[in-house]
C-alpha cells in the first residue's frame, strides 16, 4: 500500500513540474492549466483507486475505477493538448 501511496506523490509532482513548464514555456492559457489540473488530479485518483481496489481484492472495482476515472482523465488531457494556440 505504501508504494501506491508513493507513486501518487511521484505522479503528483511530476504533473505539477510538467504543468509549470507548459505554462512557462509556452504561454499556455488559463482554462488550459485548470484542465490540466483536473486531468492530473483525475489521473493520480484512478491510480489510487485502482490500487486500493487490487490489493483489496476486488478486481471489478479496479477495473471499473479505470474505466469511470480513467477515461475522462485522458479525455481532459486530449482537450487539454487541444488548447494549445
Amino acid at each position: 500500500m505504501n508504494l501506491i501511496f508513493s507513486l501518487m506523490g511521484v505522479l503528483g509532482g511530476l504533473a505539477i513540474f510538467f504543468l509549470a513548464y507548459i505554462n512557462v514555456h509556452y504561454h499556455y492559457p488559463w482554462y488550459g492549466n485548470i484542465l490540466g489540473v483536473i486531468a492530473a488530479v483525475l489521473i493520480i485518483f484512478t491510480v489510487g483507486w485502482y490500487g486500493s481496489s487490487r490489493v483489496e481484492g476486488e478486481s471489478r472495482a479496479a477495473n471499473m475505477g479505470l474505466l469511470v476515472f480513467g477515461l475522462p482523465a485522458l479525455l481532459l488531457i486530449g482537450l487539454t493538448w487541444l488548447c494549445f494556440p
